[in-house]
């Protein structure tokens, strides 16, 4: 099992590559906030993977993303919100915030990210942003296992 969590991190969805011309010819490029964000996962995978080999057969991987509540909420929705560990259904787009994640650990946890065959994803509130991935090979997966990690 391979446990990539990052602290304080506020969690962004990939953006579109970017198009410019220059001297005749159309360059594309990837946006710096997309860049820097994907750059910090891979920084952490890297520390995650040392003296583990690179997976290349089917993986399972558990996504969990956190999020601060609004600043402009009263004291009392915020607690509710934490306590009752509710759901972010507010943008950025699920599917968006698990694109970034999955390309950020293709060639470093796995081979292409082909081989996520599962994958479980949630977005909720709490009192501190914040990732955490779990990687492992999709045999005997145990989802308990995964749910006590995270909340550690």
């Amino acid at each position: 099992m391979i446990k990539i969590i990052i602290d304080d991190l506020i969690p962004i969805s990939k953006l579109r590559h970017r198009m410019c011309f220059r001297n005749n010819k159309r360059l594309s490029y990837t946006p710096a906030k997309t860049k820097k964000y994907e750059e910090t996962i891979q920084w952490h995978a890297k520390q995650a993977m040392k003296n583990k080999n690179i997976i290349d057969t089917s993986v399972c991987l558990f996504i969990f993303f956190y999020f601060k509540p609004c600043k402009s909420w009263n004291k009392n929705k915020i607690n509710e919100y934490i306590s009752q560990q509710m759901f972010h259904i507010s943008k950025p787009d699920l599917d968006n915030l698990t694109k970034a994640v999955k390309d950020s650990l293709t060639n470093i946890v796995y081979t292409d990210d082909r081989l996520v065959s599962q994958m479980f994803v949630s977005k909720q509130y709490t009192d501190r942003y914040k990732v955490a991935v779990f990687v492992q090979e999709a045999k005997n997966v145990d989802y308990n296992e995964i749910l006590k990690m995270v909340d550690d």
